[in-house]
């Protein structure tokens, strides 16, 4: 628990760094929290985290260039492969942010004016960043510069068996898929829930502007 109401806090997307912390977001209230010694702490057997786990403030938006506004803010969340960064985006503004694990400096990541508006769950291979796109029902590579201060958008791709994307997860050459079915909440949704495994479209190349094109479903 963090302490906040209900309508205060949505906590939504989790990372986890080298140290076994995990980072969550939470779009609502300005805040990134953290669950130090998450995975240290993980029982071998059902993996169940110990009782005394708390929900601690690792840093505060507000006043920072990840500035909260109307909308839903902070979502997706991921490691670096080093462990000194956090990357998250930020949905309805459709920027990219680089928080150091150093201070927890925040800083944007210049995509040369594109944007990626209700962007959900990111996954990073490298310094290819992964970026479902919920209401477009596509995913989004953005090839990051070594330092990742920039990177470029380059053509989104997606597939049948997607339905509302939200968090994805990559495995070797395919990314599993949450379909959550957030655009069914006012109606019957379809049966059952999925998780939907598609391959990614070999020969990607950055562009400044975001196509679409099919994936091979399947891996």
């Amino acid at each position: 628990m963090n302490g906040l109401g209900e309508g205060e806090t949505f906590l939504n997307d989790i990372a986890l760094s080298g140290d076994g912390t995990a980072y969550v977001t939470d779009p609502v209230s300005p805040v990134v929290f953290r669950v130090p010694g998450f995975t240290s702490g993980l029982s071998t057997v059902g993996r169940t985290p110990p009782a005394n786990m708390s929900l601690e403030t690792a840093v505060e938006l507000i006043g920072t260039p990840a500035e909260y506004t109307e909308g839903f803010n902070f979502n997706g969340i991921v490691a670096t492969d080093d462990g000194a960064d956090l990357i998250a985006v930020k949905s309805n503004t459709g920027q990219l942010f680089r928080i150091s694990l150093d201070g927890f400096e925040i800083t944007e990541i210049d995509l040369g004016g594109q944007a990626l508006k209700v962007g959900d769950g990111i996954a990073l291979d490298g310094q290819t960043l992964f970026v479902t796109r919920n209401m477009l029902g596509l995913i989004v590579p953005v090839e990051l510069s070594d330092d990742f201060s920039s990177g470029a958008v380059g053509e989104g791709f997606t597939a049948g068996s997607l339905h509302f994307p939200t968090t994805i997860a990559q495995v070797n050459s395919c990314i599993l898929v949450v379909n959550s079915q957030f655009d069914r909440r006012e109606r019957e949704p379809e049966l059952p829930f999925t998780v939907a495994l598609i391959a990614i479209p070999g020969g990607m190349m950055a562009s400044q502007e975001s196509m679409v094109r099919p994936a091979v479903e399947g891996c």
